[in-house]
């Protein structure tokens, strides 16, 4: 497909991070996949390498699908990604991470990070409704398995009224029992591939922020100091002496974020994150992914 977005060589880089659809298969069909196109073939690493070696910088690479665990050779490609002086991470559903020995294997092959998406935390009644399946153990063993693992863990949380709003709190205080400080990501639902936005009553940005003011006990005014772009904030939250000891929470805004042709300057504005294309491009991410029907 011929596409009008922002399209930059490897050298060119302007991205601090780039996702890399590795596979678009997936072993779930979770209703808010914002990528639930299965009909193109894995990516080719030595085409990926050949990407990763003309970055100018040290780039955040965040390997996602469809479910990146589903590649047979996840281990070379994160190893392949550290060699090269990169930055792997992985967003993932995190099936596959209730193995603890599978775990450590991602973890010496260079993986620091894993993002795994836990939208009904320990309750399979709610991940049944967003994600059709029971798999809150397997997610829960997942998170305990990579702090075995000494992968850093991100939770990410897409948050609808009615159904698992209630569990804010509690993913909030499970962060803070962690060992190893996390990132806890909670965002409403973005108009975007199998969506359920029709069907449901979407949280504002304010909202969400309201709510988390509330569990925190920080003033929303207070909160929004830490904007980090125009559509997300960070929040730092101590959890103990040391520099490193925080939990960040950062809410991200759907309905706020630029989709239709961007420049460089909102690049930086909005701290947009890059994707490989199928021509092995870079593009913003969630354009690219609108313009091409939800895969390449």
């Amino acid at each position: 497909m011929q596409t009008k977005i922002l399209l930059f060589e490897a050298s060119n880089n302007p991205f601090e991070a780039i996702y890399v659809d590795i596979t678009h298969r997936c072993q779930m069909a979770c209703a808010n996949c914002y990528l639930p196109n299965r009909d193109f073939p894995d990516m080719d690493l030595a085409r990926l390498t050949e990407v990763l070696k003309e970055l100018p910088k040290k780039t955040d690479i965040r390997l996602i699908g469809g479910e990146p665990t589903l590649r047979d050779d996840l281990e070379t490609v994160i190893g392949s990604i550290a060699s090269l002086g990169h930055r792997p991470m992985l967003i993932t559903n995190a099936l596959k991470l209730s193995n603890l020995e599978y775990c450590k294997k991602l973890k010496a092959a260079g993986l620091e990070y894993a993002q795994i998406s836990l939208n009904g935390f320990n309750d399979d009644k709610i991940y049944q409704v967003i994600d059709n399946m029971k798999c809150a153990k397997n997610k829960m063993d997942a998170i305990s398995n990579c702090e075995k693992a000494g992968i850093g863990v991100s939770i990410s949380m897409i948050v609808i009224k009615g159904l698992n709003d209630h569990l804010i709190e509690e993913v909030i205080n499970f962060a803070h029992t962690l060992k190893k400080p996390a990132r806890v990501n909670f965002r409403n639902v973005g108009d975007l591939g199998r969506s359920m936005i029709n069907e449901i009553q979407n949280f504002s940005y304010d909202e969400l922020i309201e709510k988390i003011s509330l569990i925190v006990k920080i003033p929303i005014d207070e909160i929004k100091k830490h904007v980090t772009a125009n559509h997300q904030l960070r929040l730092p939250i101590k959890t103990g002496p040391k520099r490193s000891e925080v939990i960040w929470i950062k809410i991200t805004d759907w309905n706020n974020y630029p989709l239709g042709v961007v420049d460089l300057k909102m690049i930086e504005d909005y701290s947009l994150k890059g994707r490989i294309t199928q021509n092995f491009k870079l593009a913003p991410f969630f354009e690219h992914v609108k313009e091409n029907e939800f895969g390449y």
